[in-house]
């Protein structure tokens, strides 16, 4: 007992002191792998083409090696030139270094990983005196870096205050997404970024962010840009067969924001291709701000559950596509069937406060729909959710005689000759 208790002790003695022996070794491996690193960095002639990089793992002695290369401009103040910070920002000084950190990291590591720091400063310098910078940051919808994108700076079309044209080639975006404009004369700038195709956060296809430059200091511009993805429509239900009308919006909407689109093309609406994707609403919600009351009906998920049988209303999913991809979106809408004579012309009037349906959240803002030319005696038309009057006339938008709607969905309601169209549905 007392030798396996000994013997217990000596081999994990000897366990251990190969352990960290074996750690030690590769840690002096990770430190030259690193010093590698930051001599490739010090070699490369043009500071601006040292950027953020994972070299190929590097296997030594059977362990793989993981290093990674962080870097960061360094200012006049001492002050870190984050390529993307807030857009517009001053960071303060013009560019004199570049820090370069390398990380090394392999399996099984005991402690921190190894890290190598440096200071590069470019052969020559790199801006003038009262002069500033500008940084520009582009980012894909992943969050990654858009590589090779074309960015221009012009003097600002409102209120330039100084400025004057770039002298100096701006180069085009790198891994990191980013790029420099250099010896800025002091005013303000519109900086835009362009690529056939793409569209940015705000669904802008030529998006322009305008920066203000002082002297001896850096302003920031950031951008989302991506390539565009295309949304087609699918009308569900019976609203699929009913006659649209000629003037309606759909919206696309997600938690960044709302773009209504005016009568959108058959062949598909080009979007920012955000991660979550959009939910089709027909019609254009808005939200209460102010004195806007906004426009609350079009969207399902206004509606309040229902009290006698729990029904709900619901967005139809969120439809995604990839940057390049085309999806289809589904929309719902209500429908109403209506007499008419053939060739009359049906408009439909959004109403404010329906008394119909205590439950409508209402719409302030009075829509006005127009149909075209009716080729039918009874026709059924598609509308957004909320409530209406319905016209005919003799000629588009003419407001006419009311009709006497018929409701299509054992969920909407009459009073009197306005119609609630209720998105709602039992779960």
């Amino acid at each position: 007992m007392l030798l396996g208790i000994v013997a217990a002790g000596v081999g994990y003695s000897l366990t251990s002191i190969l352990r960290f022996t074996q750690d030690a070794r590769s840690r002096e491996v990770a430190i030259g792998l690193a010093a590698e690193a930051i001599d490739d960095s010090r070699s490369v002639e043009n500071v601006f083409d040292v950027g953020v990089t994972t070299y190929p793992p590097r296997v030594v002695g059977g362990a793989t090696y993981t290093i990674v290369r962080d870097t960061q401009w360094v200012t006049s103040n001492n002050t870190d030139a984050q390529c993307g910070a807030a857009g517009g920002a001053s960071v303060g000084g013009s560019f004199e270094f570049k820090r370069v950190n390398v990380v090394v990291t392999w399996p099984g590591m005991r402690g921190e990983a190894v890290h190598s720091d440096t200071l590069i400063a470019p052969n020559e310098r790199i801006n003038e005196q009262n002069k500033g910078t500008i940084l520009v940051s582009v980012q894909l919808a992943s969050g990654a870096g858009a590589q090779g994108l074309t960015v221009s700076a012009v003097p600002a079309a409102i209120n330039p205050n100084g400025a004057s044209a770039i002298t100096v080639p701006i180069l085009q975006t790198d891994p990191e997404g980013c790029t420099y404009i250099l010896k800025v004369v002091p005013g303000n700038y519109d900086v835009s970024v362009t690529k056939s195709g793409w569209i940015d956060a705000d669904q802008k296809t030529a998006p322009v962010r305008t920066v203000s430059v002082a002297a001896d200091a850096s302003a920031t511009a950031g951008f989302q840009f991506d390539q565009a993805s295309t949304f087609k429509l699918a009308y569900a239900g019976a609203a699929a067969a009913a006659v649209k009308p000629t003037n309606h919006k759909v919206s696309f909407t997600n938690t960044y924001g709302e773009w209504p689109i005016l009568n959108p093309s058959s062949t598909g609406t080009t979007l920012h291709p955000y991660s979550g994707g959009y939910a089709a609403i027909a019609g254009d919600p808005d939200l209460p701000a102010g004195a806007n009351l906004g426009c609350l009906a079009p969207d399902p998920a206004n509606w309040p559950t229902r009290t006698a049988d729990g029904a709900i209303g619901a967005r139809a999913a969120a439809a995604y596509a990839a940057p390049g991809a085309t999806v289809t979106a589904t929309v719902n809408m209500g429908t109403v069937a209506v007499s008419t004579t053939t060739g009359d012309f049906i408009t439909a009037v959004s109403q404010k406060n329906a008394t119909s349906s205590l439950d409508d959240p209402g719409c302030e803002t009075v829509t006005t729909l127009t149909f075209p030319k009716t080729v039918a005696s009874t026709t059924t038309i598609a509308l957004p959710y909320g409530s209406w009057l319905i016209y005919k006339g003799n000629a588009s938008g003419v407001l006419g005689s009311q009709l006497n709607p018929v409701p299509q969905s054992i969920f909407d309601t009459l009073n009197g000759k306005i119609i609630t169209l209720d998105p709602r549905t039992v779960v």
